[in-house]
């Protein structure tokens, strides 16, 4: 009976404690990679003047030069990447554009969007084209734009616990597109903003300055930093359940100690009455 008892309590109260703190089901989990990212060459960048219809442009897809050639400006595009600790993966990518302007131009803002090829392989196999989409104005007319930060990717949703994840929207642009308004600026930012995986620079500093050594010409640089990051992903059906186990073992073994001492200590002590029964069996 005492055996019994110590059993049925153990067995259940460790179950109902488990389901009581909310901790019984670990459904997601933390994991930090660093990230595989190349720069893919493809890129939109607007350049501002004093009024909204005065701007110039230059980009990587042919139907939007096509459609505002008379606003074309051909840039000197300049980009590098460093692996510093040797380990294959980019750490640091610096980008540069340096337009040249006739004396009277002046620029007030920019528009950008480059993108990249991202890449994770640790836990959820994962990779999509990406882009990080800015947008400044100034008061003032600016000669430089320098722009520096971390890659970092942005979930609405958790990331497989493993195999492929083909949750990402595709390709942000569909260059055999023919529509102008395909390659518009606000389309761009608008179906970047209903994708499920979004990348941003963190901490990112932006500066302009509003001298130069050239006035004729505009240099926008980009510092882009791809460090360790934390992300989040669901956790699978092994992992669920061991967590499980984990947490209801270790509850278990706790109150089976515990019950086993007290009912020992009650039935010795004969703190309650008990009927001792002698199981006499023929030899």
């Amino acid at each position: 009976m005492q055996r019994t008892l110590t059993t049925v309590f153990a067995l259940i109260l460790p179950l109902v404690i488990s389901f009581a703190t909310q901790g019984m089901w670990k459904k997601y989990g933390e994991y930090s990679e660093q990230p595989s990212v190349q720069f893919k060459n493809r890129y939109i960048i607007m350049l501002k003047g004093a009024s909204i219809d005065d701007y110039f442009l230059w980009s990587t897809y042919p139907v939007l030069n096509q459609a505002e050639h008379s606003r074309l400006r051909i840039p000197v595009i300049e980009a590098t990447t460093i692996d510093y600790n040797d380990d294959g993966k980019t750490d640091l990518i610096s980008i540069s554009a340096t337009f040249f302007l006739s004396e009277n131009e002046e620029i007030f803002g920019a528009f950008w969007m480059l993108l990249f090829e991202y890449r994770l392989d640790m836990r959820s196999r994962f990779s999509m084209e990406t882009a990080l989409i800015g947008d400044i104005d100034k008061p003032k007319p600016t000669f430089s734009l320098s722009v520096a930060g971390d890659f970092n990717l942005e979930q609405s949703i958790p990331l497989r616990s493993f195999g492929w994840d083909l949750n990402h929207g595709g390709p942000l642009i569909n260059e055999s597109n023919p529509d102008f308004f395909h390659y518009a600026p606000v389309e761009i930012m608008l179906r970047n903003s209903l994708r499920n995986f979004t990348t941003t620079l963190k901490r990112d500093v932006v500066m302009c300055s509003s001298k130069s050594m050239e006035k004729n010409s505009f240099v926008i640089r980009f510092s882009i930093r791809i460090p360790e990051q934390k992300l989040t992903y669901k956790s699978g059906l092994f992992e669920l359940l061991k967590f499980a186990w984990m947490q209801y073992l270790s509850i278990f073994v706790i109150f089976h100690f515990i019950f086993s001492k007290l009912l020992s200590f009650i039935f010795e002590n004969r703190i309650v009455s008990s009927i001792v029964v002698e199981d006499k069996r023929l030899e």
